[in-house]
């Protein structure tokens, strides 16, 4: 049984938890060391993990494979945040807490 081999390419670490899927074969994962038990014969072979970008290959006959992936580019777009004052709503609740008011000093000298 052949071995594939994943590797991040900036930094030659072993990439972890990379899904693996082999034509008519189920799918599986690289383990903490980045390698994949290979099945026997030939085929394509496509890696994908959520922090890099997919690479496919053909695997040819009894050949360990060793795959350096690209990181994907990680930069958020800018968020822009805005917000609108509503005056209505605003005067309203204004308006609530000062009736509010009005009703607990009125109660104080009405019920003294």
């Amino acid at each position: 049984m052949k071995t594939l081999v994943v590797l991040d390419v900036k930094t030659g670490e072993p990439v972890d938890g990379a899904t693996v899927y082999i034509d008519g074969q189920p799918k599986g994962a690289t383990n903490d060391k980045g390698v994949y038990a290979l099945p026997d014969g030939e085929g394509v072979i496509k890696i994908t993990h959520v922090n890099y970008q997919p690479e496919q290959f053909e695997t040819a006959g009894s050949i360990n494979q060793v795959i350096r992936l690209i990181p994907k580019d990680s930069e958020l777009p800018d968020i822009i945040i805005t917000a609108v004052k509503n005056k209505e709503k605003v005067f309203i609740v204004i308006l609530i807490v000062f009736v509010i008011a009005l009703l607990f000093y009125y109660r104080k000298k009405l019920f003294k």
